[in-house]
């Protein structure tokens, strides 16, 4: 049997979707283009457990901020950020508005 003109014997077809998110190039390749938001808050009295963080990411850049109470009382704040072209740089500043405990001395 005679081949049509045009036509292979090893044809391969690849179809894909792509998402807004996605740009879609070549044939079965994808190169996404990341975006996200996220945010998490804990306080816990009972513990003392005080933390946060809120991160976005469009592209090639993250940045975020995050916060927790150190076990000394003071509390560490941290903003940062990311990129291809940079890379990674933080901000961290330490607050030392913490109360100091009053020992009670017996006598």
């Amino acid at each position: 049997m005679a081949t049509p003109p045009n036509m292979s014997t090893n044809t391969t077809v690849t179809t894909s979707q792509c998402t807004t998110d996605m740009i879609c190039y070549g044939v079965g390749r994808k190169m996404t283009h990341p975006k996200y938001e996220f945010e998490y808050k804990v306080e816990d009295s009972h513990t003392g457990d005080h933390k946060s963080q809120h991160e976005h990411r469009d592209g090639d850049v993250v940045k975020g901020h995050y916060s927790l109470h150190q076990p000394d009382g003071s509390v560490r704040d941290v903003h940062y950020s990311s990129d291809d072209h940079t890379g990674f740089h933080a901000d961290v500043k330490y607050s030392t508005h913490h109360e100091i405990p009053h020992h009670h001395h017996h006598h």
